[in-house]
């Protein structure tokens, strides 16, 4: 849940909030947020095959947009340890190889949560 928020703000918090539903835009935004390089997000891929030249500028603008927002490092390091561990962690129950224990991810959910409720100025 807290990855979808953090997508949901970014979108906000670039006046998209008519896209906070867009598949396409979620994943633009995802795709921004797990990269330290901006030529390592391939649009093209995010796109369907029958997509339209204007989809993809606006792709393109909201990941160049992502990137040069002056909290994007901070919030990135956030999103990428949930997108990796964490998440999964959570999402298959521990069941995998050296899973967190509860109260380590309990703390780490919650130390996180209020990170990005700083990044965001959310009381």
């Amino acid at each position: 849940l807290l990855e979808e928020f953090i997508i949901t703000k970014v979108l906000e918090s670039l006046s998209l909030k008519d896209k906070i539903f867009s598949y396409r835009y979620r994943n633009a935004v995802s795709k921004a947020l797990e990269k330290d390089d901006i030529t390592e997000i391939k649009i093209q891929k995010l796109l369907p095959e029958n997509s339209k030249e204007n989809l993809k500028k606006d792709l393109e603008d909201l990941v160049k947009t992502v990137f040069s927002l002056s909290y994007k490092k901070e919030l990135s390091e956030i999103y990428k340890e949930f997108s990796t561990s964490i998440r999964n962690d959570i999402n298959h129950a521990g069941f995998r190889d050296n899973p967190k224990k509860e109260e380590e991810l309990r703390n780490f959910l919650e130390k996180s949560y209020n990170e990005v409720k700083k990044i965001f100025k959310i009381n």
